[in-house]
Parts: C-alpha cells; structure tokens; sequence
C-alpha cells in the first residue's frame, strides 16, 4: 500500500472516533449487531441487577447499556466517556492495561470489542487488570472479534475484518492464547450481523 493511501486510512479512522460517526460506521458495517450482541450480553447476566460492573473500553455507548445495565464505563477517549456519562454509573478516563482500581473492586467486568485494537502484549495484560478488580466470585467476560472461519463462506465478513480499524483481527485459537491460564474459561463462538461476522465470548469465574 502507498504512504498516500495509508495517510488516506488514518485520516479516515480518526474521523471515527467523532462519536456520532462512530455508531453511524457501526451499523453500516454490523447490520444486526444491534439486537443479536444485545441479547447474547443479555444472556450473559444472571443476576438481580445490584452487581457493581465495570466496562473496559466502554465506547460511547457502551453494550451493558444496551442490555440495560448501568456499569462504571472506562476510555482511553474523553470524547467517548461525555457521550454516555448520563447513562453510565460513572465514567472514567484511563487505560485497560493500567486500570485505576483496587484489586476486588467490582462484582463483574466486561471488555467487548476492545482486544483487537492492541497488541498481544497489550491484550493479554488487559485480561489480566480485569482479572485483577474482579472480587473473588465475580465473573470476567471478554468479547472481541475473530477471523471467519473461510473467508470463502464469509467474503463479506472477510473484508470487514480486512479494513477493521482495530488492525489486530485474530482467530479464535490465538485469542483463546491470550487468556491467562491459571482460570477456567468458558468459550462459545457466535455470529451476530447480517453479514457473518463473528465474534469469541470468553467468560470465567474469579476464585
């Protein structure tokens, strides 16, 4: 690719973090995901709804929301964070890997599309932190986007993946790698678009 056309991509991305454009690109790329993500957290929750719940990475506006949850949402984006701050029950400005909370500080913690925006390294310390503010009991649920499985079967979603912003599309085995190994993870692969795109739900219980 020529320097002038990956100027092009950048420039375009960082139009994407314009919120209003961002949930904009988010529909016209993921017909669907709307109500298929929605109910697929939904079904993740089992509790009354008095759960102190962190989102790592929340957007602006965060899936929890949608499921009808109110978590403390956290963004490397301020833009983000004034988005949704009145429907979050706070919203904090920082870093999945550095998160600025004592150990045990949450009853559940959620990441959903966050991972294929960094690095190996970087993903698997995030899992780490979330894993780290988590109370004993609690449940830590990672959501991020893989590879189809052909991109044969699923050409459109093949090319969604190949232009993703997050630039750090992986299958599921080498998501499945960054998961620490010392908790039992649960896994179920799931397609949620019109389109085919899939995604990994990686969920454990913290002991």
């Amino acid at each position: 690719m020529e320097r002038g056309s990956i100027r092009g991509w950048s420039a375009l991305y960082r139009l994407v973090d314009w919120p209003p454009l961002y949930e904009a690109v988010q529909i016209a790329t993921a017909p669907g995901a709307q109500f298929a993500l929605t109910r697929k957290v939904k079904a993740q929750f089992s509790d009354n709804g008095d759960d102190l719940i962190l989102d790592v990475g929340c957007g602006p506006e965060s899936w929890l929301l949608k499921a009808g949850r109110h978590p403390v949402g956290l963004d490397i984006r301020q833009a983000y964070l004034l988005r949704s701050r009145a429907s979050l029950r706070a919203g904090v400005l920082g870093s999945g890997t550095d998160l600025p909370f004592s150990s045990a500080s949450f009853d559940q913690v959620w990441s959903v599309g966050v991972l294929h925006h960094l690095s190996d390294a970087a993903a698997a310390l995030v899992i780490v932190e979330m894993s780290r503010v988590c109370r004993r009991g609690g449940k830590v649920v990672v959501m991020d986007s893989v590879w189809p499985a052909s991109p044969w079967a699923r050409p459109a979603a093949h090319i969604t993946r190949k232009f993703d912003r997050g630039g750090a599309i992986r299958t599921q085995r080498a998501l499945e790698s960054l998961l620490p190994p010392n908790a039992h993870w649960t896994t179920e692969r799931f397609t949620y678009t019109l389109t085919g795109l899939e995604m990994l739900m990686c969920w454990c219980r913290i002991e």
